[in-house]
């Protein structure tokens, strides 16, 4: 382990001292899925509606339908939600981009 780590130092040396400086700051990364609104219905993909963006995404975890609100991640549907949990979840990322712009 101690070797990997040294070698990994020297090929990356920049990466590392970025993510020693992320932890020691407490500031953590994390993948988030956002809510959006099925459009349309392909094959294997469906169009996402995301406050006016629509997105072509993959379906093939969920089977879903338009009007369906779903969450997704990385172009991928990854489940379906209610109404009141997309709205909740939306209202949520407002206030996160308004509390961002303001910092």
């Amino acid at each position: 382990m101690q070797l990997l780590t040294r070698l990994s130092y020297l090929q990356f040396p920049e990466v590392l001292l970025r993510l020693r400086e992320i932890y020691r700051k407490r500031v953590y990364v994390m993948c988030v899925a956002l809510p959006g609104t099925v459009i349309e219905v392909r094959e294997r993909t469906a169009v996402v509606d995301f406050s006016g963006n629509q997105v072509e995404t993959r379906s093939g975890l969920v089977e879903v339908e338009p009007g369906d609100r779903v969450l997704v991640h990385a172009g991928m549907i990854l489940q379906k939600v209610s109404q009141t949990e997309a709205e909740e979840l939306e209202e949520l990322f407002c206030d996160l981009e308004a509390s961002a712009a303001g910092a």
